[in-house]
């Protein structure tokens, strides 16, 4: 996974380990009243991301920056791994939570949720990026 620009992206992959894209489609129900059985319209496209894994002070400031923020960071996220020719999903999204865990006894972890803005594109990743 990489968070980014137009032109330079930061590796997540390193850091998170555990990581959830969620696409869905809202829907109106249209039955009439003489129908037996539910009809339905698809409506509008969603989705959203929850990663969550090792903390890191560098990667947790990069995010940091962009909580919130009215300009949404671009991700691409690829499920099997980034090399050459895996699937990977390009998206722009506003982080809505970034979370940092520090049991006694336990690593330091960190987690973040996402809320996908506009369309999910599925490509492949290539040698250049």
């Amino acid at each position: 996974m990489k968070v980014g620009g137009s032109t330079a992206f930061t590796n997540l992959s390193t850091f998170f380990d555990d990581s959830e894209l969620k696409r869905m489609v809202d829907t109106a129900e249209v039955t009439a009243f003489q129908g037996s059985d539910k009809v339905y319209l698809a409506g509008l496209r969603g989705a959203e991301m929850s990663v969550s894994g090792h903390f890191d002070s560098a990667i947790i400031n990069t995010l940091s920056g962009q909580l919130g923020a009215s300009t949404h960071p671009s991700f691409r996220y690829g499920p099997e791994n980034n090399s050459t020719g895996r699937r990977r999903f390009n998206f722009d999204a506003v982080i809505t939570g970034l979370n940092v865990k520090a049991p006694i006894g336990d690593k330091v972890s960190a987690d973040m949720s996402l809320l996908v803005s506009g369309a999910v594109t599925s490509t492949t990743w290539t040698s250049t990026n």
